[in-house]
C-alpha cells in the first residue's frame, strides 16, 4: 500500500511539472506578442542621406560632418532639431497589433509602393537602411505606417507635418544670427565700443549699458524666413541698402545690410553669401534705434518735502508744551488782540461777515439758530429694557 502511494505521488509531481512547463511556454508567447517591438531595427543615426517623397516632390538632405545640408536649396544647413525629432519618432514607433496586413488595405490606407502620402528613406552610401510609407490618418496626431518589406500596417504617433517636402520648412532660420560677443558696433548713426564693462559712444561719452546690450542682442536674435536664389537676389542687391551695420567680435568683423522692396525686407551678411527674406517687424527695432535712445537716463529730481501743516495731528507720545502761570497775562492780551468784525479782511464772504456781526452785536445766534427755535433735548433718564443690568 505504501509503495503504491509513493508511486502515485511521483506521477502527480510529474504531471504538475509538465502542466507548469506548458503554462509558462504559453505565457511567454503571450507576453512576447503583447510587448510591442520596434518596427525599424536599423540604426538610422548612421545614415548620411535622407530622402522624403510626397505631393509630387522629393526633398534631399545630406550629412556634412555633424550637420545636415539641403543641396537643392542653396546648400543651406538644415534644422538639426527637426531631423533628430523625425528619426526618434520613427525608431520609437512600436509595432503592436497591426491594423491590417493585406495588399488591398495598403492601397486603401495609402501606404503602398505605388500609392503613398510620404516615403521616407534613410541611406548610408548606396545602401538603404530603412524605408517607410506614411499614409492616411485614422485619428488626431496618428498616421498609418508600413515599413517596406513588411505587410503589417500600424497606426503610430506621427503626422505628415513631421516629414514635410518643403525645403523652406527644413532650413536653419538662425543662419544670420550673431553668435560671438560684440566689442564694438557701427550701425546707422550709432557708434558704440566697450571699455571694460561700460559701453560708450564714439566720442567717449558713456552710453546706457542696458539699452546698448538690448540693441546688440537684436543681432543675436535675427530670424530669417526664406532663401532667395541668385537670380531673385540680383536686382535687390543692385540697389543701395536701406540700413547697414558692422559689428566687431572676438572672431572678426560681421557686416549686415538690410534691403527693402516695398513692404518686404531682406538681409545679407558677411556670414553667408545668400540673400534672405525676413520679417520687417524684426528689423524695424534695429533701424529705429537712435543715439538718444542709448544715452543714460537722467535721475529723476526729487523736490523738497512739504512741511507739516499747523492743522496736522500731533504725533502720539510727543511732548506737549504747557504754558507757565506767568504766561496767563500774555494769553489774555492775545485774546484782546483778536480781530473784530470790522477788522475781518475783505477776502471774507459777506455771509461770514454778517454771521460774525450778528454774534458780536446782539450776543445771539443768527437766524435759524435762535435757541427758542431749536428743538428741546429730552434730558429725562431712559429706563433700560427689561432684563438689562444697569451699570
Amino acid at each position: 500500500m505504501t509503495k503504491n502511494l509513493r508511486l502515485l505521488s511521483l506521477l502527480l509531481l510529474i504531471q504538475l511539472a509538465a502542466a507548469g512547463a506548458i503554462w509558462w511556454q504559453q505565457y511567454s508567447r503571450q507576453q512576447a506578442a503583447a510587448t510591442p517591438a520596434a518596427m525599424i531595427t536599423a540604426d538610422l543615426a548612421q545614415a548620411d542621406q535622407l530622402l522624403i517623397e510626397g505631393d509630387g516632390a522629393t526633398l534631399a538632405l545630406k550629412r556634412d560632418g555633424e550637420r545636415w545640408r539641403l543641396p537643392d536649396y542653396g546648400n543651406l544647413y538644415a534644422n538639426d532639431v527637426r531631423i533628430v525629432e523625425l528619426r526618434n519618432k520613427l525608431t520609437q514607433a512600436a509595432s503592436g497589433w497591426p491594423v491590417a496586413t493585406s495588399e488591398a488595405a495598403a492601397g486603401r490606407f495609402e501606404v503602398a509602393a505605388d500609392k503613398f502620402q510620404r516615403r521616407i528613406t534613410y541611406k548610408k552610401g548606396d545602401s538603404v537602411l530603412a524605408s517607410v510609407f506614411l499614409g492616411t490618418a485614422p485619428t488626431f496626431r496618428k498616421i498609418h505606417l508600413r515599413v517596406e518589406g513588411s505587410d503589417a500596417i500600424h497606426a503610430v504617433d506621427l503626422t505628415l507635418d513631421d516629414a514635410p517636402v518643403n525645403a523652406k520648412i527644413w532650413f536653419d532660420k538662425t543662419v544670420q544670427q550673431l553668435k560671438a560677443p560684440v566689442k564694438a558696433l557701427t550701425a546707422g548713426s550709432v557708434a558704440l565700443m566697450k571699455s571694460g564693462d561700460q559701453w560708450q559712444f564714439g566720442d567717449g561719452s558713456p552710453a546706457d549699458n542696458e539699452a546698448a546690450e538690448r540693441f546688440i542682442k537684436r543681432f543675436a536674435d535675427l530670424y530669417v524666413t526664406d532663401w532667395l536664389s541668385d537670380d531673385a537676389a540680383k536686382p535687390l542687391l543692385a540697389t543701395p541698402p536701406h540700413y547697414k551695420a558692422s559689428l566687431t567680435t572676438d572672431s572678426g568683423d560681421v557686416h549686415y545690410a538690410f534691403y527693402r522692396d516695398g513692404a518686404n525686407t531682406y538681409l545679407k551678411s558677411s556670414q553667408h553669401p545668400a540673400l534672405f527674406a525676413m520679417a520687417t517687424f524684426v528689423a524695424e527695432p534695429i533701424w529705429n534705434t537712435s543715439i538718444d535712445s542709448l544715452k543714460p537716463k537722467p535721475a529723476a529730481d526729487v523736490g523738497p518735502q512739504p512741511a507739516a501743516t499747523d492743522g496736522a495731528a500731533p504725533v502720539e507720545g510727543a511732548a506737549t508744551e504747557v504754558p507757565a502761570a506767568g504766561d496767563a497775562a500774555t494769553s489774555a492780551a492775545a485774546d484782546d488782540s483778536m480781530p473784530t468784525v470790522e477788522e475781518v479782511s475783505s477776502g471774507d464772504s459777506p455771509a461770514q461777515v454778517d454771521a460774525l456781526d450778528s454774534i458780536n452785536s446782539a450776543g445771539e445766534l443768527p437766524g435759524a439758530l435762535q435757541a427758542d427755535e431749536m428743538e428741546p433735548v429730552n434730558t429725562q433718564p431712559v429706563d433700560p429694557p427689561a432684563g438689562a443690568t444697569r451699570r
